[in-house]
C-alpha cells in the first residue's frame, strides 16, 4: 500500500495582522485560519525550491532519511522494509563484489523524490497542495514536515538576503548624500 501525507500551504502576507505564526514561518501549514494573500513569484519559488536537486541534496544531508526514501519496499508492522539486496537495516548499504557501496547516487535518489512528491498550485487561492507518497504513512509526514520545515527556513533566508541588500543599498546612498552634502558645504 502505498500512503500519502498533505499540507496546504500559503505565502504568509508580511503586511497582515499580528499573527507571529506569519513571521516565523513564511510558508504555513493550513490550519483553519487565512494568512492573506500570496504574490506567485513566491509560490514559484516555493515550486521551484521544494523541486531543486540543491535542496534536496540538503534534506537528505541534513536529516537520515535518504535510505528511508530511496531503498524501502513496503511497510510492515510499523516499519518500513528495505530492499535487502541494497540496504539492511543493521549494516547499512550494501556493497558490490568490486567493494562499490549499491547506494543509489544523488542524481538517482532525486529522481525518487520527484516521484514521490507531488505539487498543486491553486491560482486562484494562491494555496500550494505538498503532498508526499510513501509505502510508510509514518515516514510520509516525516518527510512532507520536513520539506515544509526546510522551504520555510530557506524563505527566511532569502528574506534576510534581500534585506540586507536593501540595507547595503540605502546606507551606500545615504552616504553618497552625506558626501555629496559636505562637498557642496565646503565649496
Amino acid at each position: 500500500a502505498i500512503y500519502k501525507s498533505n499540507s496546504l500551504l500559503t505565502i504568509a502576507d508580511s503586511g497582515a495582522s499580528n499573527n507571529n505564526l506569519q513571521s516565523t514561518f513564511p510558508f504555513s501549514g493550513f490550519a483553519g485560519f487565512s494568512l492573506g494573500g500570496a504574490q506567485q513569484n513566491d509560490l514559484n519559488f516555493a515550486i521551484e525550491t521544494i523541486r531543486s536537486r540543491d535542496f534536496f541534496a540538503n534534506l537528505v544531508s541534513k536529516y537520515d532519511i535518504y535510505h528511508k526514501l530511496v531503498a524501502s519496499k513496503s511497510f510492515r508492522n510499523n516499519e518500513i522494509i528495505y530492499d535487502e539486496n541494497i540496504f539492511s537495516k543493521q549494516s547499512g548499504w550494501k556493497i558490490d563484489q568490486n567493494g562499490n557501496s549499491l547506494k543509489p547516487s544523488l542524481e538517482q535518489g532525486h529522481t525518487i523524490y520527484l516521484k514521490t512528491i507531488f505539487l498543486v498550485e491553486d491560482v486562484k487561492t494562491s494555496y500550494l497542495k505538498l503532498g508526499v507518497e510513501h509505502h510508510s504513512p509514518i515516514f510520509a509526514k516525516e518527510l512532507n514536515s520536513l520539506i515544509v520545515s526546510e522551504l520555510n527556513q530557506q524563505a527566511r533566508n532569502k528574506k534576510i538576503n534581500e534585506s540586507n541588500k536593501a540595507l547595503e543599498f540605502l546606507n551606500g546612498e545615504l552616504a553618497d548624500r552625506k558626501s555629496t552634502r559636505l562637498n557642496s558645504s565646503h565649496q
